[in-house]
C-alpha cells in the first residue's frame, strides 16, 4: 500500500526549496528496509504531494502499554531495526528530531 501525503498548494517554482520536499528528498536518501520507500513527489494541479509506502504495523508505544505485552525477542529486534534505520539515516546525512515509541512500528 502507498501512502499520498498532500503538501501545502504551491507552484513548481516554489517546491524546490520548500520544507515539504526537502524531508520528502531526506527520506528517500535514508534507504533502509525499516524506513517508508518514496515513489514519487511533486505538484499537481496546485497542490505538493509525496507518496511513499504505508507503514503498517502496532506502534511500539501501544504495544508496551498493552496488558499483552511483545517477548523480549521481538522487542530486541525492533530495538536492532531502530538502530540500524537511525545509523543508515546518519551515514546519509539525516538526523531524526523525535524518535519515540509512538514512531516505531513492531510488523
Amino acid at each position: 500500500p502507498v501512502l499520498l501525503a498532500l503538501g501545502p498548494p504551491m507552484g513548481p517554482a516554489e517546491a524546490a526549496d520548500h520544507p515539504f520536499f526537502r524531508e520528502a528528498r531526506l527520506l528517500a536518501a535514508v534507504g533502509h528496509p525499516a524506513v517508508p520507500r518514496v515513489h514519487d513527489a511533486g505538484v499537481d494541479a496546485g497542490r505538493a504531494f509525496v507518496a511513499y509506502d504505508l507503514p503498517e504495523g502496532d506502534r511500539l508505544a501501544d504495544a508496551l502499554r498493552s496488558k499483552q505485552r511483545p517477548a523480549l525477542p521481538t522487542l530486541l529486534r525492533a530495538f536492532l531495526e531502530v538502530t540500524a534505520a537511525v545509523a543508515r539515516a546518519h551515514e546519509a546525512g539525516v538526523l531524526h528530531g523525535t524518535l519515540a515509541p509512538q514512531r516505531v512500528l513492531l510488523g
